[in-house]
């Protein structure tokens, strides 16, 4: 028996016409979706835009309860999978939150820019959508869990702003933490002037006086970001990412348990729905345990990851579609940072166990990646190292010297 439409599904289809008329007329590929998938072949339009009656005859199509965009010509798309994860990102780029067009999705949100040489990368919390064989579904689509998709920042008439430093616009990585004026000037110093690493290579830790100097707002706002950004996203994660808690507080200049004591509290009622262990005394015990036992100096491969996600990850192996190669390689950035004019020790099995997240990533995947560094002349091997002997391999990072000799 035919199902009849209902009046929402009638009110429904008369809003996704209106808006695949606007989306059409800036110049947007449209096709129809049902609960998120494609709803016709749309193969033959993914460089050529169809016409307006075509895309109204599809969406009046039956069972059709959403439009999506079709990413050619340069139209890309961030997809943040969580609230957490797009919170962080905008409170670190507010300046783009604020012009970028943004959709709130189910449950994160996408952001929308134009950069015509991106391409696909799956992250460790959400996507990179570029490509013309990809699509990404728009408003006022319905999720298949009942929500609308909504403009938080509505596009104009014409393509989103263009990007061209993906990196430096926090799209390459998981959302960096927070840092007030002067802290992101001299992130900016320090992408633009990487000393040889035959120099000593300075830590730069944030400091309490320089919120202090920009004001205790900002101090809190960091404290939330560091809170949000270090969130587990399911079970098992709930120890490692107490250790990424105490490091972003560590790093904001905070002194002492009692004064973490807030931070911490927050950050268990934040993380409930994602741990098992529900209970606030054990959670307040072992972050006073890893916060005993931290040393900046000594915290291993999760510190310096990090650190390479404040920072900014490296740029130039955009083309191998890898965010784990990525962040390695901004994990390898800092760990020589750290080791001033030595080489850096680096364990396989360590680097796959603070790589993994959502994805966990094998001591061989990291070992190959490992390779490609070389091969492409961001790290350079000093020794091997030996599984019977327990010593990691090393290695130096050499990718700004290149860099100034080819300058």
């Amino acid at each position: 028996m035919k199902k009849h439409p209902t009046p929402e599904d009638i009110a429904l289809t008369t809003e996704l016409l209106k808006a695949a008329c606007e989306y059409h007329q800036a110049g947007w590929t449209i096709i129809p979706v049902i609960d998120k998938k494609a709803a016709v072949e749309w193969k033959d339009h993914q460089e050529q835009q169809p016409d307006l009656d075509a895309t109204f005859a599809w969406i009046k199509r039956g069972g059709v309860n959403g439009i999506a965009v079709i990413h050619n010509q340069g139209l890309c798309c961030r997809d943040f999978d969580t609230e957490p994860a797009f919170e962080a990102w905008k409170l670190a780029h507010a300046d783009l939150a604020a012009t970028l067009p943004i959709v709130k999705t189910h449950r994160g949100a996408h952001v929308y820019f134009t950069c015509p040489t991106a391409r696909y990368m799956d992250l460790g919390d959400g996507e990179l959508i570029a490509g013309s064989r990809h699509y990404s579904v728009l408003p006022p689509s319905r999720h298949p869990g009942g929500t609308l998709y909504r403009w938080l920042n509505r596009p104009g008439k014409i393509k989103p702003p263009i990007l061209t430093d993906l990196a430096a616009a926090g799209f390459l990585a998981r959302p960096p933490e927070l840092v007030t004026h002067q802290s992101h000037q001299a992130h900016q110093s320090h992408q633009a002037h990487q000393p040889h690493p035959s120099q000593s290579i300075p830590v730069h830790p944030v400091s309490r006086a320089c919120f202090a100097r920009a004001g205790e707002d900002d101090l809190q706002a960091a404290i939330e970001n560091v809170i949000r950004s270090t969130l587990p996203q399911g079970p098992g994660e709930r120890n490692r990412r107490i250790f990424d808690l105490v490091a972003g507080l560590y790093q904001l200049g905070l002194e002492g348990e009692a004064q973490c004591k807030p931070a911490a509290r927050r950050w268990f009622e934040l993380a409930l729905p994602h741990i098992r262990t529900k209970d606030w005394l054990t959670t307040w015990e072992d972050f006073v345990a890893t916060w005993n036992r931290f040393d900046p100096a000594k915290a291993g491969l999760s510190f310096a990851l990090a650190e390479a996600r404040r920072w900014g990850l490296p740029t130039g192996l955009e083309e191998y579609e890898n965010a784990m190669l990525i962040e390695l390689a901004g994990m390898c950035r800092e760990l020589q940072r750290a080791a001033g004019d030595a080489p850096f020790f680096l364990s396989t099995h360590a680097a796959a166990d603070a790589l993994s997240g959502a994805k966990r990533w094998e001591p061989m995947q990291v070992w190959r990646a490992l390779g490609v560094l070389c091969a492409d002349g961001f790290i350079e091997p000093v020794s091997k190292g030996s599984f019977k002997a327990r010593r990691s391999s090393e290695y130096r990072w050499v990718r700004h010297a290149l860099e100034a000799k080819a300058a």
